[in-house]
């Protein structure tokens, strides 16, 4: 099939390999034994990939996480409000 340089890429396909690591691992590949691209440029595109990466997940994880504290104290502040009433509320 095709293959684009990393370089020529549009920034949207370095997001999308980015979320999908086996398919950049396969251009990698490409890239080494069919084109025989500089291996310091290859690499030096894999780390900012994987980097984009772990942003994309700590993204996901800081949604995922603000979901559960939304949910959260609600359930925590009910739990507090049946034994002693608005005195519960109050303190919160």
């Amino acid at each position: 099939g095709l293959f684009f340089p990393a370089d020529a890429m549009p920034f949207l396909v370095q997001l999308e390999m980015a979320s999908f690591p086996s398919v950049h691992y396969v251009a990698l590949a490409k890239a080494m034994f069919l084109q025989g691209t500089h291996i310091r440029d290859l690499l030096f595109n894999f780390i900012i990939l994987t980097i984009l990466a772990f942003e994309l997940l700590e993204v996901a994880a800081f949604i995922f996480r603000k979901k559960i504290i939304l949910t959260w104290p609600w359930r925590r502040q009910r739990v507090a409000l049946s034994p002693d009433g608005a005195q519960g509320r109050a303190s919160s």
